[in-house]
Parts: C-alpha cells; sequence; structure tokens
C-alpha cells in the first residue's frame, strides 16, 4: 500500500516540478523583500512618532510570535484544505494587514497587525519550504534551496 505524498496534486511530471519550483522561488523574491522592507520601516515610523525604544521592540516581535503561533498548524491545514489554498488564504492576510497599516501610525494597532502579518506569512513560508525540499530532487536541492532562501 502506497502513499500519495501531499505535493503530488502539484506538480506529478519532471517538468511540471521545475515549473512549481520556479514559481515558489519567484513569489518568495517579491513577499522576502516585502516583510524585510517592513520591519526596519515600521522601526523607523514609529520612532518619528516618538514611541519609546521598548514599544518599537515589543511591536517588532509581534511578527514573529505570529509565526511562531500559527506555524505548528500549517501542516494540517495543507492537508485538510490544500497546499496552494492555504498558502494562497495566508498571503491574502498577510497582504490586507500590512494594507491597513498606514490607517494609522499606532503601536497597539500595529502591533495586532504585525501579529497577524506573522499568523497570515507563517504558512506560505513553512509549506513553501516544505514543497521546495519534496518537489526537488537529491542531485539538485542544494541548489533549489540556496535559490529560495536567497529570495525569502
Amino acid at each position: 500500500m502506497t502513499t500519495t505524498p501531499p505535493h503530488s496534486d502539484i506538480a506529478p511530471t519532471p517538468p511540471g516540478r521545475r515549473r512549481a519550483l520556479a514559481t515558489i522561488v519567484g513569489v518568495a523574491a517579491p513577499i522576502g523583500v516585502g516583510l524585510g522592507m517592513l520591519a526596519p520601516l515600521c522601526a523607523l515610523a514609529l520612532d518619528r512618532a516618538d514611541y519609546s525604544e521598548l514599544t518599537i521592540g515589543v511591536n517588532a516581535a509581534a511578527t514573529p510570535l505570529g509565526v511562531l503561533l500559527a506555524a505548528p498548524f500549517a501542516p494540517r491545514l495543507a492537508r485538510r484544505f490544500g497546499a496552494l489554498r492555504v498558502m494562497a488564504g495566508g498571503v491574502l492576510i498577510t497582504a490586507l494587514a500590512i494594507a491597513a497599516m498606514p490607517a494609522a501610525v499606532d503601536a497597539t494597532l500595529w502591533f495586532v497587525l504585525r501579529l497577524i502579518i506573522g499568523l497570515g506569512s507563517a504558512a506560505p513560508w513553512a509549506i513553501s519550504e516544505t514543497l521546495v525540499n519534496a518537489l526537488s530532487h537529491d542531485r539538485n536541492r542544494a541548489q533549489w534551496v540556496a535559490a529560495y532562501g536567497g529570495c525569502f
């Protein structure tokens, strides 16, 4: 009795695997740049609004806290709803939270939004890393992981 791997519906053929891997790496780049810019821009905006360093630091911890809270649920969600749906949902949640940030430079509001950003980005991050490892072959896994890591 064989078990169907969770990614078999995403890329069942070698060309499909390459396209899926290229897509994952290509999508990781703008997400990585956006999330990478978010932390320093938020810190600068809160500093300009005269928030304390402690408040800025606690606020910065909200995104990784959200990731830590949500990441353990990513595999179960992917099995139940499908990896691509869960990833798309996470990206949508993250984008909506980021879009709401310009409404006000408020540390409490931003803490909640950054927590939501962490919650939303956990599943796409965990699932995409899993897919990169699962879809690549032993002979080229290091190259795909490096490309993905360089983008995210």
